[in-house]
Order: structure tokens, then C-alpha cells, then sequence
């Protein structure tokens, strides 16, 4: 039973190891080649950036469609009600 503890522990630790090596040749990698990383690292942000800007005039679009649906609903609703007080009359 403890043999199998030890071995399962033994597991873990060589996955951990491993991955921890991993991020460690990236990081070295990135120290080596930091301009490649730094370009890397401006082009997605300005792609996210470019993605926001577009998700943003989407929501303004949205929203004056919106502001303009409100506007004639409102006009509509008052011309109705003022019909009816001119029946009610």
C-alpha cells in the first residue's frame, strides 16, 4: 500500500516536473527571441483592440436603434391616447 502511495506521488511530481520545464524552455525561448515575443505580444493586442473598437460601435448601433424604437413608441402610445380622449369626449 505504500509502495503504491509512493509510487502515485512519484507520478504527480514527474508530471509537475515536466511541466514546469516546459514553461521554463518558453520562458528561455522568449529571452532569446524578446523581440518576436514583443511583436507577437502588440499584434494580438491590437487585434483585441481592433475586436473591441467593433464590438463597441456594434453596441452604440444597437443602442440608437434602440433609442429610436423608444422614440416612436412613445409617439405612437400618445397619439393612441389621444385618440381615445377624443372618443372619450
Amino acid at each position: 500500500m505504500a509502495y503504491e502511495y509512493y509510487k502515485q506521488e512519484c507520478s504527480t511530481y514527474k508530471i509537475a516536473l515536466g511541466n514546469t520545464k516546459r514553461f521554463l524552455n518558453m520562458v528561455i525561448h522568449d529571452l532569446r527571441n524578446p523581440t518576436s515575443q514583443i511583436k507577437f505580444v502588440i499584434e494580438e493586442s491590437i487585434e483585441k483592440l481592433n475586436k473591441s473598437q467593433g464590438m463597441l460601435e456594434q453596441f452604440r448601433s444597437d443602442l440608437i436603434k434602440e433609442e429610436n424604437l423608444k422614440e416612436k413608441l412613445v409617439g405612437k402610445t400618445r397619439m393612441l391616447l389621444s385618440f381615445n380622449d377624443q372618443l372619450s369626449a
